[in-house]
């Protein structure tokens, strides 16, 4: 038994696992993250002050329809959207994100073109003339294609000659008419406005088998008479 007490006595006993400076320590970081909290959301809310009065300046300017903010992070920008959606203004935002991600506010009087948009997302400064201009050609180069294709497809007609080009060629058809009439004429070609026969072919065809008939009845009754009497056997 003294042998077992003293290896027991020399043996290590288990680790405690809190003690009060780790519990301290924890009830410490817990503060700390509560401060750091409550502080950020002072700065949330100062920063909501100063978008709102950002915003009301803009608006009661008259000559400034636009409006460019500096670069903020996607909690700021968050907080900017939601100030112009209650002011009633237009927003976008463009840049990259965590290099120049900024906000911009239009008035609703502003007359914003889906082209500058797009010119603002690719980092560009937006010309109203240069844009009309690439829009006109775009809109030119588009119907140049299809109407090619149409063609190709062979669904467009030709468009008709104009009355001045009929006018100046009219001899040419009077002449040609002209000349297809003597022709007919050279090789017996009657027209058919010049024929005065105007029975229809079944009556033609009736009219010459009627002709045969009365023919091949005169051709028997010829014969006939023609034929000696036969004798009767009368008196010598």
């Amino acid at each position: 038994m003294d042998l077992l007490g003293s290896i027991m006595s020399k043996m290590e006993k288990p680790p405690v696992t809190t003690t009060q400076a780790q519990r301290e320590a924890k009830k410490k970081q817990i503060e700390e993250a509560k401060k750091l909290k409550e502080k950020e959301k002072e700065m949330l809310l100062k920063f909501r002050k100063e978008a709102e009065m950002e915003v009301q300046k803009f608006m009661k300017d008259d000559v400034l329809l636009k409006k460019q903010f500096p670069p903020m992070n996607e909690v700021q920008r968050s907080i900017l959207h939601d100030v112009a959606e209650v002011a009633g203004l237009v927003c976008h935002a463009f840049g990259e994100e965590g290099v120049d991600r900024h906000i911009m506010l239009f008035k609703k009087e502003y007359e914003l073109a889906a082209e500058e948009v797009a010119a603002l997302r690719r980092g560009e400064e937006y010309d109203p003339a240069r844009a009309k201009e690439e829009a006109f050609q775009r809109d030119l180069a588009e119907q140049l294609a299809e109407q090619e294709q149409r063609q190709r497809r062979g669904k467009k007609a030709p468009p008709p000659p104009p009355a001045a080009f009929l006018q100046k060629r009219q001899h040419l058809f009077a002449d040609d008419s002209a000349q297809r009439a003597a022709v007919n004429s050279s090789f017996g070609v009657v027209s058919s406005s010049l024929k005065t026969d105007k029975r229809s072919i079944e009556e033609t065809l009736a009219d010459i088998r009627a002709k045969k008939r009365r023919q091949r009845d005169e051709s028997e009754q010829e014969a006939a008479d023609g034929e000696p009497e036969p004798d009767t056997g009368g008196a010598r």
